[in-house]
């Protein structure tokens, strides 16, 4: 350690703080990113599944609407 000019040694050990020790363990920590992980997996899933409905409604308003259904043209060798 160096020496500060007019201040010894021993006062320099006297003012430094020695580290707390932090509150939550590692474990508590890995713990809770799991359960944040967890979390967000649930909603993504479920994102997933609202935009598999949108989609599927926008299917279908897009073949009933800008895409009406084509009336059957009959060929008259098909006739019986």
């Amino acid at each position: 350690m160096a020496e500060i000019p007019g201040q010894p040694i021993e006062e320099l050990e006297d003012n430094c703080r020695e580290l707390e020790k932090p509150t939550k363990g590692i474990s508590d920590v890995q713990g809770e990113l799991d359960s944040v992980m967890k979390n967000i997996e649930i909603d993504l899933n479920n994102a997933r599944k609202y935009i598999k409905r949108i989609e599927d409604i926008a299917d279908f308003v897009d073949s009933q609407i800008c895409e009406p259904p084509k009336k059957k043209v009959r060929n008259a060798f098909e006739a019986k």
